[in-house]
């Protein structure tokens, strides 16, 4: 089993999640020719990311409906309640899962 290499205090996310694992050697590096995922319903949430990255990294990001190299998603469940997500991240992306945009941001 992978040791965690943080406490799940110590990872800012907001909102919080219920449950942080963490896995030595999956971390996700974003570079100018990572892609953001998104379909229709997914569009605004990724337009604030793509502004966020580039306020935080100075790399605009594309945004794209299909996925090729590094990239991350926007996933529709329904199976998840109103504003509960997932969130995993791993060396090949980022998946981004929620029923509706209120989990997505």
């Amino acid at each position: 089993s992978a040791q965690p290499l943080w406490s799940q205090q110590e990872i800012v996310i907001i909102p919080q999640p219920n449950e942080v694992q963490l896995h030595e050697g999956e971390s996700f590096v974003i570079t100018d020719k990572t892609r953001i995922v998104s379909n229709e319903s997914a569009q605004f949430s990724a337009e604030l990311l793509q502004e966020a990255v580039y306020r935080s990294t100075g790399k605009k990001l594309a945004i794209s409906t299909g996925a090729r190299g590094k990239f991350i998603s926007y996933v529709f469940d329904k199976t998840f309640d109103k504003e509960a997500y997932e969130l995993k991240v791993d060396k090949r992306g980022v998946q981004i899962k929620a029923s509706e945009p209120a989990g997505w941001y």
